[in-house]
């Protein structure tokens, strides 16, 4: 193998490793690969692990985009909070867990401490990121703060943020504008590394420009580094320790700034709902599988995960009302006016019954789902949906 091989194979490693993106249980992807083909959540992993997942980035240009949602680790009620949520059960496959709560009469302090968020100064669960353990610590001492019967209220309006359409494709707009220069730098990069270099290199041979080359490409990824360092600033602008690491990182291993776009959008809609994020990209088609699976896995929720009558109590709250808002938005703001909770058909004339979750189907008339803990089947015939799976 000749010096200019082996060295382009490091480099494409170098790069390729970049590509990989390693994302927690409670978070959902979308990543865009060519034109306007989407791959969400875990139809685009590789590799699984007990705390998340690996998912790869399109490698090639245009370069394509991702989007991640970050699903809360707790239930919050009116009543009082509980370390478990069903929506992070909505597209991973499940795992056991010991659920603990909190009535809120009982708690005494609430404090964040990195991504730890502690109630009553003991580690109560650990949430996604920083940010995210300081916005639930403020919501829950706001709470904590406000008579119980005015709760609900404030809850009701937490989540309905997550589903404002309008103001989500806004600033989807704005900083797709500004974007769009980085991107074109990152292209740029790109076509230098893997097509300009190697082709001077096969006529000029590497001991005569791999100099001229390295200057051009740190010349490159300097362009970038500033370019992502003055973005970064504008949209987070809290977020200084980011920042300067993805700065560093830049213009010491160059490749790496290829991917500069994916560190902005990345973190750019975080704050809202999936099926929110999901109508703004997914194509009409694709989009309505989505809400269909999404929905179904609200309203079926696995429920031999947690114990206890109030833990159990609080987490139904939640996913409740996050099934209500999800369902009237599909309806009312993606104009999907159909029952997407249909009745399946039968594969054959052997089955008999069927999963409401996952709507695999079986030859016994009763039992539960092996794929979804504790939810019963339901026969061909029963043609009524209840909320409560165990109905």
């Amino acid at each position: 193998m000749t010096d200019e091989l082996i060295l382009f194979s490091v480099l494409c490693m170098i790069y390729f490793s970049d590509c990989l993106l390693f994302v927690r249980n409670n978070t959902i992807t979308f990543v865009l690969w060519f034109g306007k083909h989407w791959v969400h959540n875990s139809s685009g992993q590789l590799i699984r692990t007990a705390k998340g997942r690996v998912v790869l980035l399109n490698p090639f240009p245009p370069l394509g985009k991702v989007f991640c949602c970050r699903l809360m680790p707790l239930s919050i009620s009116p009543k009082g909070v509980c370390s478990f949520n069903y929506q992070t059960l909505v597209h991973d496959e499940a795992s056991e867990r010991e659920a603990v709560y909190v009535l809120f009469n009982e708690i005494e302090n609430i404090r964040a401490d990195n991504r730890d968020l502690f109630i009553n100064n003991e580690r109560f669960c650990r949430l996604t990121d920083e940010r995210m353990a300081i916005k639930l610590k403020d919501f829950m001492n706001r709470l904590h703060n406000t008579m119980e019967e005015n709760r609900e209220k404030i809850i009701i309006e937490f989540w309905k943020d997550q589903f404002d359409y309008d103001a989500m494709k806004k600033r989807f707009e704005q900083i797709k504008k500004k974007v769009s220069a980085l991107r074109f730098l990152c292209n740029a990069l790109f076509i230098y590394l893997f097509v300009i270099a190697p082709i001077i290199v096969l006529y000029f041979r590497l001991t005569n420009m791999l100099i001229p080359i390295a200057i051009g490409m740190l010349v490159l990824a300097i362009q970038i580094a500033i370019s992502f360092f003055i973005l970064h600033k504008k949209i987070f602008p809290d977020r200084a320790e980011e920042r300067i690491s993805n700065l560093i990182k830049m213009i010491m291993c160059p490749p790496v700034s290829i991917r500069a776009c994916d560190l902005i959008t990345a973190n750019l809609l975080e704050n809202y709902n999936p099926v929110a994020v999901g109508h703004l990209f997914l194509p009409p088609v694709e989009f309505k599988k989505y809400a269909e699976r999404t929905l179904r896995n609200f309203k079926y929720p696995p429920v031999d995960y947690i114990t206890g009558n109030c833990a159990n109590e609080i987490s139904i709250y939640q996913n409740q009302i996050v099934l209500r808002l999800a369902s009237d938005y599909i309806r009312d703001v993606a104009n999907i006016g159909e029952d997407l909770l249909y009745q399946p058909v039968p594969n054959d004339i052997s089955v008999q019954s069927f999963c409401p979750r996952c709507l695999s189907q079986f030859t016994k008339e009763a039992g539960n789902c092996p794929d979804c803990p504790g939810l019963k089947l339901r026969t061909f015939d029963d043609m009524a949906c209840t909320s409560n799976p165990n109905d």
